[in-house]
């Protein structure tokens, strides 16, 4: 007969062999349950991409089967839905200039050879399905367009000339249409009536060169040609301005230096790659201490900045010593300040090499702004000179 202790330590060895048994079959369970889980996954996945690509093709058969002139150019997108899943099915059409091209502007010739036909489904409440994308090539058969028809090559670019992908553009004339630029920053429009057409584009918080908010241009679509328009667009940037100025004497030694002027009326902002008259002007007629220049372009080269709203305020046309014009580099989103000198009109008075103090000052400006403008009767200071010598 086994002694209790014997029979106890049996029991014990009994009992952990069954929960290590126990331990393994749920392991095991669990293996399988997750292989089944995958496997149905798996499955459920490949039976949404079969089903995807089946619309895919469903909706290239439909677009060969178009007329010409109504895949010319086409955009749709429209929900299907299939064992209540809904699979969004989007289509579209290229003009292209060979069978394996994409779309380019630069390089699309005189006129659209081929469409590239393009259905992409997707379906936005099932993330484990990437979306299914089927391309083919159609061959409009020769005179499918007339004679009195044409194409039109837009594309956008930055700063630095690079495409703009993803940009709206429109075109409005004898026809409209509308379309997003490819990853070359091209949108192409193939086979339009001929006529003149204005093309454009809009972002929020980007400008032209001139800053405006909307980039236009306008040109003409010929017969069996293809033409073409360049937007230049990027994010815009601003600039803040403020002022200082000095004095000195007729002679050039300094002679009595001024406290910083805080407040200016009005600034130009240059740049020679804008239109002429290749400036912005921003200001009015009261007094700032500060000036924000809004909606600039930003050019790879700084713009030259002063103040005044005149031609003749530039310091470039100072007579007889041109003066530095200040300077600014806007980037794209970028708000730098600026501080700009104001030009001073130094005047001394003297009675045989004596200063004379508080006469009263009157100075007539003769120039091509604004002929002849009176500045206020002053008083000089102590030392003859004029207390505020900035105009």
């Amino acid at each position: 007969m086994l002694g209790r202790d014997a029979l106890s330590s049996e029991r014990g060895s009994f009992l952990i062999e069954t929960l290590v048994g126990a331990v393994l079959v749920a392991v095991v369970a669990v293996a399988m349950l997750s292989a089944f889980d995958g496997a149905n996954q798996v499955s459920g996945r490949t039976k949404m991409r079969a089903l995807a690509a089946s619309l895919a093709q469903s909706d290239q058969e439909r677009m060969r089967s178009m007329p010409e002139a109504t895949l010319n150019n086409l955009r749709q997108t429209s929900p299907k839905y299939v064992d209540g899943v809904r699979y969004d099915v989007a289509s579209r059409a290229d003009w292209i200039a060979d069978p394996t091209s994409t779309t380019d502007c630069k390089n699309n010739g005189t006129a659209g050879d081929y469409m590239k036909i393009t259905t992409t489904v997707s379906a936005p409440t099932q993330p484990i399905l990437k979306p299914v994308v089927v391309e083919s090539v159609v061959t409009p058969a020769p005179g499918t367009f007339g004679l009195n028809q044409g194409s039109l090559a837009v594309t956008v670019v930055d700063r630095n000339g690079n495409g703009v992908a993803n940009q709206p553009v429109s075109i409005s004339g004898p026809a409209s249409a509308s379309d997003v630029t490819d990853s070359n920053g091209c949108a192409f429009f193939g086979y339009q009536p001929i006529g003149s057409y204005t093309v454009s584009t809009t972002h929020t918080g980007w400008v032209d060169p001139q800053g405006n908010s909307t980039a236009t241009k306008t040109v003409s679509i010929a017969s069996q040609q293809m033409s073409s328009a360049q937007l230049q667009y990027d994010q815009a940037g601003s600039l803040t301005v403020q002022f200082d100025t000095f004095a000195t004497d007729p002679g050039g030694a300094t002679r009595t230096v001024v406290a910083p002027i805080a407040t200016g009326r009005s600034i130009r902002v240059a740049h020679s790659s804008m239109l002429p008259p290749n400036w912005r002007a921003f200001g009015d007629t009261a007094d700032h201490t500060s000036i924000a220049a809004l909606k600039l372009f930003p050019f790879t080269s700084a713009y030259g900045v002063y103040t005044g709203d005149c031609d003749m305020n530039d310091p470039n046309k100072q007579l007889p010593t041109p003066q530095p014009v200040d300077s600014a580099q806007i980037d794209p989103g970028a708000s730098p300040t600026l501080t700009v000198r104001e030009p001073a009109v130094n005047v001394h008075v003297v009675n045989n090499g004596v200063d004379v103090a508080n006469p009263h000052v009157k100075i007539t400006a003769d120039s091509p702004c604004s002929g002849t403008w009176n500045y206020p009767a002053t008083a000089t200071n102590a030392n003859g000179t004029l207390k505020f010598p900035g105009l």
